[in-house]
């Protein structure tokens, strides 16, 4: 039960984490423009 909540939370983070690399790379893709 703990190793699944602690794999979770790693995707969890792994989602974050990917998702503010795609906001920022979209910002300077923008501001390139």
């Amino acid at each position: 039960m703990y190793a699944i909540t602690k794999v979770s939370l790693m995707y969890m983070v792994a989602a974050i984490m990917l998702h503010t690399l795609n906001k920022t790379k979209n910002s300077v893709i923008i501001k390139a423009q």
